[in-house]
Parts: structure tokens; sequence; C-alpha cells
């Protein structure tokens, strides 16, 4: 027996022990923006690394890509969130940047002290980008300006052990793409946010998921509906009244009715019914309904039971 295992370990050593093998690279195909997606590095670009790091990954949690308009469009939502929650800031430090995942994303967040190189490669492969709150200049890119340096935030979406870097999608420069740092510059560079002094803030990093455990029954827009709810029902999450029709998201629910769809748009010819009516209407001039009244009748008119529109009043 102990020959046949020694000849197996002389003639196929990765067969024997595959199984404590690590794995030598990953990367997530995380998209990538640069926080100036049009390339105009002012106000509100130049400091809008945490917003485009969140951007990024919501796109890779939700499986959209990035293009400018695309990108442009989801900073500036997280901007406005954020200043809706913590009024208008130019940065922002580890656990409000989690406060604004957790309340208003479909996937949530936590901020983890002093992770080692392991623990960070582990979330990475668990299929778990990272965000990664940075003293700027301890990173020391090549493509950074000066007026770029101190805070920054940036996304550690692979690895790479044989040669011992983090690849990360670096907002603050256009070349950012897949950036390369050495595990021991990031180690050196990970630093919460500190007004004037981020080199000494405390060694965090934002571990993130799309499985909603710690944040599942919370209401980050305080209408009724927690987030898993409003995951649910597709409502949106910063919004009390997703459909504008006057009324909460919770509140519609409640009372039977689809709290994305605006019943005051539905237009003539539609086919309504309230939601403890079994009965079936065809809607004329806004406000009048004319009652169908049996199955035949019905569907000789046309309609399919998928035309059906529950409606609120």
């Amino acid at each position: 027996m102990f020959r046949y295992l020694f000849l197996a370990f002389i003639f196929f050593p990765s067969l024997v022990f595959a199984a404590d093998v690590p794995v030598r690279n990953v990367h997530l195909a995380v998209p990538f923006s640069s926080q100036a997606p049009e390339g105009v590095w002012w106000e509100p670009w130049q400091n809008a690394c945490e917003e485009t790091s969140i951007t990024m990954i919501d796109a890779f949690y939700a499986g959209y890509e990035l293009p400018t308009a695309v990108a442009k469009d989801g900073i500036l939502k997280t901007i406005r969130l954020k200043e809706s929650v913590y009024g208008a800031s130019l940065d922002e430090p580890a656990d409000e940047i989690v406060g604004l995942i957790n309340a208003f994303f479909t996937w949530e967040a936590k901020v983890v002290s002093s992770p080692t190189v392991e623990d960070m490669i582990a979330e990475i492969d668990a299929g778990r980008p990272i965000i990664l709150p940075v003293n700027g200049p301890d990173l020391q890119n090549r493509f950074f300006q000066t007026s770029q340096l101190d805070y920054h935030v940036v996304v550690l979406s692979g690895y790479d052990r044989d040669a011992e870097v983090f690849i990360a999608q670096d907002p603050g420069t256009q070349f950012g793409k897949e950036y390369r740092y050495s595990f021991k510059t990031v180690l050196r560079a990970m630093h919460d946010f500190v007004p004037h002094d981020t080199q000494h803030g405390a060694a965090v990093a934002i571990f993130t998921s799309p499985v909603l455990v710690a944040t599942a029954n919370t209401d980050g827009d305080n209408d009724g509906l927690t987030k898993q709810k409003e995951i649910e029902y597709g409502t949106v999450l910063w919004l009390a009244d997703s459909d504008g029709d006057g009324y909460f998201d919770g509140e519609e629910v409640d009372k039977g009715y689809l709290p994305t769809l605006n019943e005051q748009t539905i237009s003539n010819g539609s086919v309504i019914k309230e939601p403890n009516d079994p009965h079936v209407y065809v809607l004329s001039h806004g406000y009048m309904k004319q009652h169908v009244l049996n199955a035949a009748s019905f569907l000789r008119r046309g309609f399919a039971w998928s035309d059906i529109v529950v409606v609120s009043h």
C-alpha cells in the first residue's frame, strides 16, 4: 500500500495533494469606470472615488456594464443619495460608505478591521469584491496628480499569488482598470478617512456581499417595506413612493396593490380590477368603468388574462 502511495507521489504529485494547493490567481469581472467618466476632473468628480467604487460593485452584483453614460448616472445618483443622508461632503469614512450601501443598494457591506492578505483573498475567492479606503500617497501610483493625494478609495477585484499583487479597479485614474498593487502596498496604504490625517487612520476594509443577512429587514427609505421586500417587489430602495401615485410602497402592499404601478397613468381601453373585487372592467374616459360580464365576453373582445391590471382606485 505504502509503495503505491510513494509511486503516486513521485509520478503524480498534483493528484495526491491537489486539494492542498491554493488557487494562484483570481480576477472578478468588476466593470471599471474612473471617477471622472467623461474625463473632467473637477467637482463633483474629483472626490467621487467612494461613489464610483460603490457603482462599480453595484454593476458587478447586478450584472450590468458601465459605459460612460451609465457610469456617470450611477455616480451622480450615489452622490445625491450620500448628500440626502450625510449632507454635502467630499470624503466619507468607511462606516458612512457602509451605511449608504446598506440603506439603498440591493447588496450589503460591513467594515472589517485590520484584515490580512489571506482574509482579503478569501473574500475574492468567494466572489466578493472589496472596497478599500487608503492613504493615497502610500499607493505610489504614478498616474496620480498631487491634487488627488491623501484619502482615496479603490476596489480590490482579484489577486495573483505568484506576483504577490492585488488586482484593483482604481477610479482615481483613467488607467485604473485592473491596476496592480503589491500585497505590501495594500497593507501599507489601508487607512480609513481622518480629516487631514488619513495616514494615521485605522486599517480597515469594506467587505461586500450580494446575500442579505444583516440588512434584510432594514428600511432605508422608511416606506414600510424592508430591503428584502423592496427587492422582491422591484421597488426603488431610496424612494418611499416608487410609482409616484401618492401612496407609500408599504401602504400599497398592505392594501393589496402594486407599489410599482401608478394607477393614474393607466390608459383608456385597459382592463382593470381592484384587489378584493372579482369583477373586471374596461376603463374609458379616464374614470368610467364598463363591467365585463363573463369570461366568454372577455375573450371575445380579444383580451388575455395577462392584460388585467390590479388598481388601487
